[in-house]
C-alpha cells in the first residue's frame, strides 16, 4: 500500500487512522498535529502488518465526539465532559444530597465509555466537593452546607472566651463546643513557632490541637502553642486539664496573673490539605480560611495558634472597636 508522494508508510497509516491531512503529516511529522487537526474520519483502508504506528490512545480520546446522554461535544478529555454532565444533573436535582450516584458500570453503560473513564469522571465530582465516597458502600451526592457568619470579636472573646457563630444576628445553637478533650504534648518550638512567640528555637512549648464544632459539624481546626516557661508549673499548663479545663486562653492566662491585652490575626485563603479535609469533613483541596493568631500580654506573646475554617461553611466577620482620637472628631 502506498500513500501520497513523499509520505513514508508509517505516516500514511496515521493519516488513515486519524483522518488528518497528509500534507500536515508530511510537514510536521507529528502525531499531535494529526490529532489536533480535529477530523475523526477514517479512509477505510486496512492497516499494514508490522509494528503499530498509530497515535497514542490518550490523544485519540480527545478527538471531538458525542456520547449518549451528554449535551456537550467531546472537545476535551472524555471524563471531563461526562463529569460536566453529571454535575449538571446534580445541580438540576436529578441526584439529591445524600443519594448514591450511579455505579461506575452504570455510568460507563449510559455514556458509552470505559469503566476507567467513568471512574475518572466520578473522581472529578469528589474533588470538586459535589460527591463523597464511602468505603465499601459507594459514592453519594454531598450535602451542600449553608453558610454562617463566624464573628471574630475581641469584645466577645474577652467576655465569653469561645467561638462565636451567628445566623441572622442570633448566636447559633451549639456554637463553639469542643469535640473531645484537646490533645496536648510538650515539644521543642519550631523556628516558625519560636518567631511568633518571641522565644528561642527548640525552647519547650505545649502544643494543643482542638476541633470545634457547630451543631455537631466540624467548624474549626485549631493548633496552638504556649511557652512552657509561662505556663509550666501552673494549674493551666495543659488546656484540657485542671480547674480551668475548657476555658479560653484569655481566661486561663488571666487566672495566673497574665491578662491578655491584645491579639493579632493574619488571614490567608488556601486549599485544605488531605489531613485537614478529613478532619473537617470537606473535599480535598476545598478552600479554607487559615488564620495565624497571637495573644499578647505583659512583656510579649503568651500564645499563638493556627486556625483553619471551611470556606464553604463560614464567612468571617470582624468587629473592630473604634479608638477615640485625641481631641474632637467629626460628628
Amino acid at each position: 500500500m502506498t500513500g501520497p508522494p513523499g509520505l513514508r508508510p508509517g505516516r500514511w497509516l496515521m493519516h488513515q487512522v486519524v483522518g488528518g491531512s497528509w500534507q500536515t503529516a508530511r510537514e510536521s511529522g507529528s502525531v499531535a498535529a494529526l490529532v489536533a487537526s480535529g477530523s475523526g474520519r477514517s479512509t477505510g483502508r486496512s492497516r499494514p502488518r508490522g509494528r503499530p504506528t498509530g497515535p497514542d490512545r490518550r490523544e485519540i480520546s480527545r478527538i471531538p465526539r458525542r456520547y449518549p446522554g451528554s449535551e456537550t461535544g467531546m472537545g476535551v478529555a472524555a471524563y471531563r465532559t461526562v463529569a460536566a454532565d453529571l454535575r449538571r444533573r446534580i445541580e438540576k436535582g436529578e441526584f439529591t444530597p445524600g443519594e448514591p450516584l450511579p455505579s461506575r458500570a452504570d455510568i460507563a453503560r449510559a455514556y458509552g465509555i470505559g469503566s476507567n473513564v467513568a471512574a475518572a469522571a466520578v473522581r472529578v465530582l469528589v474533588d470538586d466537593g459535589l460527591a463523597k465516597g464511602r468505603a465499601g458502600v459507594g459514592v453519594f451526592v454531598r450535602e451542600r452546607p449553608s453558610s454562617s457568619t463566624m464573628e471574630r470579636s475581641w469584645t466577645r472573646q474577652r467576655l465569653q472566651g469561645r467561638l462565636a457563630l451567628s445566623e441572622g444576628g442570633r448566636e447559633a445553637s451549639g456554637a463553639g463546643s469542643v469535640r473531645g478533650r484537646p490533645r496536648s504534648r510538650t515539644e521543642p518550638a519550631s523556628p516558625e513557632t519560636a518567631r511568633r512567640l518571641g522565644i528561642a528555637a527548640t525552647e519547650p512549648v505545649v502544643r494543643s490541637e482542638y476541633l470545634l464544632t457547630r451543631d455537631s459539624s466540624p467548624a474549626m481546626l485549631c493548633v496552638s502553642w504556649e511557652p512552657l516557661s509561662i505556663t509550666g508549673g501552673t494549674p493551666v499548663a495543659l488546656p484540657g486539664a485542671g480547674p480551668m479545663a475548657g476555658s479560653s486562653v484569655i481566661a486561663r492566662m488571666s487566672s495566673i496573673g497574665l491578662p491578655v491585652t491584645r491579639s493579632t490575626e493574619t488571614v490567608t485563603a488556601r486549599s485544605a490539605t488531605r489531613e485537614e479535609a478529613d478532619t473537617l469533613d470537606i473535599a480535598p483541596g476545598a478552600p479554607v480560611a487559615a488564620i495565624e493568631r497571637t495573644y499578647y500580654g505583659g512583656e510579649g506573646p503568651l500564645e499563638t495558634a493556627d486556625l483553619v475554617i471551611p470556606g464553604e461553611r463560614f464567612r468571617l466577620a470582624y468587629e473592630i472597636p473604634a479608638v477615640p482620637a485625641d481631641g474632637p472628631g467629626p460628628g
